[in-house]
């Protein structure tokens, strides 16, 4: 599929009923997938390869003590590779881009430094890391429910190599932090787990992205559906339809510049100026009934510079033919109009006729004059006096 805005328009044939049978979807297809991984020391050789073998994936190095903190939101997928101490100006941008709606997954080092781990998992909140236990585990169970592993294996009841790890880092499980378990220990321990916060996910795995110390990035039918997964999921999925009349919110990126912050929606044949607010990298946008024709609307700054595209639909009700049954018609039209009961193969206009008229009966005078003509005429001939 090619890259970039597409809309689509779903139309039925369903006469004579010929209204509502138009619905429009809009979608877009990011021409790529930025990834930023923050590395300890140098790059780890299987995510290089992973990243490198997709050409959809754009990857980018940087050391955790030469990060550009501003260039965040332009990553999809974050990893943390590795990195012994996470300082607190890191936790805090970590945070906001995760709050914000980026995705960050975490490969803690056999030397962490454990207590501040604790103290940046804790502002998400995710549980903490424990003690590091060097002794042999499997992991026996994989969420295939959940969106990282939904969908990737054909069948699940095949028997997967899943991962097995020489050391792991013990993992805290409270209820609070509402944990989801990608993929568990025999004990049902985390090896793998996920943790939403705003707009965003945090993925925290036991055991550090080393094949000293785990084989998971060994495991491709495993590694590299999870990178790409996790790269495009979202806690908020985005809308490929709207619904005019119902009074929703709609929310883009933010693309505002000092001396230019006025978004615009235009349609085929009206443009106006939603109610807007910019929060973080993104724009909230009141519609409040402005949108009357159902088709697609482009959000622009700029005319030619289309920032976002929106499908608008009429309400799915007007679709629901209700009737009321025949009593009750009676009951609401009252004695001053009657209701005709009929099958569909009558002539409504015969019976209407009728109703208006009484039975029209000089078809069968005339038919019986001839009928009686035709036995006098056989009198006639045929009677001898």
């Amino acid at each position: 599929m090619r890259t970039g805005w597409h809309e689509g328009k779903l139309t039925i044939t369903d006469y004579p009923v010929q209204f509502d049978d138009s619905y429009y979807v809009a979608f877009n297809v990011a021409k790529e997938i930025n990834v930023l991984v923050i590395n300890e020391s140098a790059p780890n050789k299987f995510l290089e390869a992973a990243f490198s073998g997709i050409s959809y994936f754009k990857h980018t190095n940087q050391n955790n003590r030469n990060i550009e903190y501003s260039k965040f939101p332009e990553y999809q997928l974050i990893v943390m590779n590795g990195v012994a101490a996470v300082t607190s100006g890191l936790a805090s941008e970590l945070n906001q881009y995760v709050f914000n709606g980026g995705n960050l997954v975490v490969f803690p080092p056999s030397n962490a430094n454990v207590e501040s781990y604790r103290s940046f998992l804790s502002t998400f909140p995710a549980n903490e890391l424990g003690a590091f236990e060097k002794q042999e585990r499997t992991v026996s169970t994989i969420n295939t429910e959940e969106f990282v592993f939904k969908d990737v294996f054909e069948n699940k009841s095949a028997n997967l190599k899943l991962p097995v790890s020489q050391a792991n880092f013990k993992i805290s499980s409270f209820a609070s932090r509402a944990e989801e378990r990608l993929m568990s220990y025999r004990d049902g321990s985390s090896f793998l787990g996920k943790y939403q916060t705003g707009q965003g996910n945090l993925y925290l795995c036991a055991a550090p992205l080393n094949d000293q110390y785990s084989n998971l990035v060994r495991s491709g039918e495993i590694f590299i559906p999870m990178l790409y997964k996790m790269a495009i999921s979202s806690s908020k999925d985005r809308q490929i339809a709207y619904t005019i009349g119902k009074d929703e919110v709609i929310e883009a990126d933010s693309k505002a510049t000092e001396g230019e912050t006025v978004y615009k929606l235009k349609g085929t044949s009206e443009e106006f100026i939603p109610e807007q607010k910019v929060i973080g990298p993104k724009v909230i946008l009141g519609i409040n009934n402005q949108i009357a024709e159902a088709g697609y609307y482009n959000l622009f700054q700029k005319e030619e510079e289309i920032l976002d595209k929106f499908a608008y639909n009429f309400d799915r009700k007007e679709s629901v033919l209700e009737y009321l049954s025949e009593s009750d018609l009676k009951e609401s039209v009252g004695q001053n109009m009657s209701v005709i009961s009929t099958t569909a193969t009558a002539d409504v206009s015969n019976l209407i006729g009728e109703r208006s008229q009484g039975v029209v009966l000089w078809r069968w005078c005339v038919i019986l004059a001839l009928i009686f003509l035709l036995i006098e005429v056989l009198l006639l001939r045929f009677w001898k006096v």
